[in-house]
């Protein structure tokens, strides 16, 4: 029985998310002028002659037993002569045990596989495959015992040949014009009837039915048997993992028979695995000196392609975990070029490199060279989303120079990164909230003509931000107030701000703030300081007139009144005289004017001032001619 390959190694398993790709014969195309550069085919001049002599036909019957010894691994003259020597004097002891019986020739070719089992073969063993274990040992399989009759034959001069099944293969000798099956696992195999004689043949664990004739049956010549050697060598080296023997001998095998499909699955699973392995250890280049041989050999099929991939992914997640994203990013840079079809997905795992290496960057501080991450991954692979993370970075940094720099530098560096023109929504969100947060740490500290000024700068930018209007509107208000509210020169100062900016709210709100301060002067008894501001607020503004105006005549009217209520009459008097010069057909002020000369002049009489009491008469009377109860003093002056 040949030595088969397990399972297991015939499925690649270190691809993405362990997808299982079985390996099928079929499907695979070998080279037969690759040669190896990630392995040393030939470990001595004298295996590589005697391969390439094999795999020309340039061999004879002792060039036979030399070339088998060297593909079961005896590859220096030494150990070949000590073999060698084991195997003539074996067969020269059946060569005399056959010459005492002197059979025809059918018979003769019979006994040989017989005397072969009494003096070379003893144990059949699955993995027992090379010569060296039938000559030297007597253990033996389907390969090893089919090329040791065959050439005992051949020194018989009989002519043979091979014949390889799935699983399996047996030697043939052509005898009088015909071909005759051998079935060499066991001694009773010559010329089997195969249905007749297969149980007593399967008891001796020797015979294993002919399933592939028709299909894969394989008629081969002795050349080709002896690299059934080098696969079954393989198989057993492929099963242990040492993927580099198994690929070396798997292609020696190829050399020699290079339409063998199972060669060719296995020499492909070797590779495979090996590639896997080398990934799985991390040697990343050397996996890729042996992806680079296997499309060599087997050309750019689809698994060979993904293992590439995997390859590269799997050594740039390695830097990217030692925090070297350029290497990282590098390294799939390269496999772009080696894969431009496969760009697309590849970016999608750069994109995360350019993220995480920018990260890096804006965590050590280092926000120029951030940026110059992210715009060299914009300008060499035009990576969408790196927009994104570029605005987002940016927006990061931003704010953490604002802590640490100032407000101004910080939004300054949003801005030269990110211009306004042509802005995404997701830049104007950001440039708008770092405007806002610039602004209200100001208003925080009271810093509010700074904050006022960059409400102005957000509301050029923006004009149509209800936000920003009401913030500004906010900012206005408790500048004006903290001016207005300051001793002495606050309107003054505030109205110097009006001039220097030139804003109609600043005014409003001056305007505002200092009538509430009158209102509440006027409260308090304070009219002679509410009307001086009163006048203040006509004296630099047209626009709100009427209401300064209300208040002025609120001051002097409410002024004259309680001035009256005091009995300072001439005060009053005086207050409301002004107050008509001002607002001439008022009729409330006109009346009560009238009322304070009129008890004016009566308290005059009665404290015996006659001759002023009239004069106040007279100097009522111009004002109102037609006054009744002026005109009734009057009467009483003239009795």
């Amino acid at each position: 029985m040949m030595f088969l390959l397990k399972k297991r190694n015939l499925i690649i398993l270190f691809f993405y998310l362990f997808i299982s790709v079985q390996v099928s014969a079929s499907s695979i195309i070998f080279n037969k002028h690759y040669k190896p550069h990630s392995f040393i085919l030939y470990k001595s001049r004298y295996e590589k002659n005697l391969i390439l002599d094999i795999s020309s036909g340039r061999i004879n019957t002792r060039g036979l037993i030399k070339a088998g010894l060297t593909a079961s691994g005896v590859t220096d003259k030494k150990s070949q002569k000590i073999i060698r020597n084991i195997f003539y004097r074996k067969f020269s002891n059946l060569n005399k045990s056959l010459e005492k019986l002197k059979l025809n020739r059918y018979n003769n070719a019979r006994k040989i596989l017989e005397l072969t089992f009494k003096y070379f073969l003893k144990n059949y063993q699955t993995e027992r495959t090379t010569l060296i274990d039938a000559i030297a040992h007597k253990n033996f399989n389907c390969v090893s015992a089919s090329i040791l009759f065959n050439i005992i034959a051949l020194k018989h001069n009989y002519k043979t040949r091979a014949v390889l099944v799935p699983g399996h293969v047996y030697s043939q000798i052509y005898i009088n014009n015909k071909w005759i099956d051998v079935e060499t696992t066991n001694k009773l195999g010559f010329h089997p009837y195969r249905n007749r004689f297969a149980k007593v043949l399967d008891k001796h664990r020797g015979y294993i039915k002919d399933k592939g004739k028709g299909k894969r049956h394989y008629y081969i010549t002795n050349a080709k048997l002896l690299s059934l050697i080098l696969y079954n060598r393989g198989s057993i080296e492929l099963n242990k993992n040492n993927f580099s023997e198994a690929a070396r001998f798997f292609l020696q095998a190829l050399k020699i028979f290079p339409k063998y499909p199972d060669s060719v699955k296995g020499f492909f699973a070797s590779m495979m695995n090996w590639i896997g392995d080398e990934i799985k250890k991390d040697n990343f280049r050397k996996s890729l000196m042996i992806i680079e041989d296997s499309i060599s050999a087997f050309g750019r099929n689809d698994k060979l392609i993904r293992l590439m991939e995997h390859a590269y992914h799997e050594s740039a997640k390695k830097y990217a975990n030692l925090k070297m994203f350029s290497k990282s990013i590098s390294l799939l840079g390269e496999l772009i070029s080696k894969l431009p079809k496969r760009k697309a997905n590849i970016l999608k795992y750069m994109e995360s490199y350019y993220y995480n290496w920018a990260d890096q960057n804006l965590k050590k501080g280092n926000f120029r060279k951030m940026t110059a991450i992210l715009d060299s991954g914009l300008r060499r692979w035009k990576i969408k989303k790196i927009n994104s993370f570029k605005i987002h970075f940016i927006t990061q940094a931003a704010k953490k120079i604002m802590k640490t720099k100032g407000l101004k530098e910080g939004f300054n560096f949003f801005n030269e990164n990110i211009p306004k023109y042509n802005e995404s929504r997701s830049a104007r969100n950001n440039r708008q909230f770092l405007l806002d947060k610039w602004a209200r740490t100001l208003l925080n500290i009271k810093k509010y003509q700074k904050a006022y000024i960059v409400y102005k700068k957000a509301i050029n930018l923006y004009p149509n931000s209800k936000i920003f209007k009401s913030n500004l509107s906010y900012s206005i208000q408790n500048w004006i107030k903290e001016i207005i509210n300051k001793n002495g020169k606050g309107l003054r100062e505030a109205l110097k701000y009006y001039k220097k900016y030139n804003d109609k709210m600043i005014l409003t709100e001056m305007v505002n703030m200092t009538i509430q301060k009158a209102y509440t002067l006027m409260s308090r008894g304070n009219y002679i300081e509410a009307e001086n501001i009163a006048v203040k607020i006509l004296n630099m503004d047209k626009k709100h007139n009427k209401k300064v105006m209300k208040l002025y005549r609120m001051i002097l009217f409410n002024h004259g009144v309680i001035s009256f209520r005091n009995g300072l009459y001439e005060k009053a008097i005086g207050i409301y005289k002004k107050a008509l010069k001002i607002f001439h057909n008022d009729t409330e002020i006109k009346k009560n004017l009238s009322v304070f000369y009129a008890n004016y002049t009566i308290t005059l009489l009665q404290k015996g001032k006659r001759d002023y009491s009239k004069k106040i008469l007279m100097e009522a009377l111009r004002f109102f001619p037609g006054n009744k109860k002026l005109l009734s003093i009057k009467k009483y002056f003239e009795k």
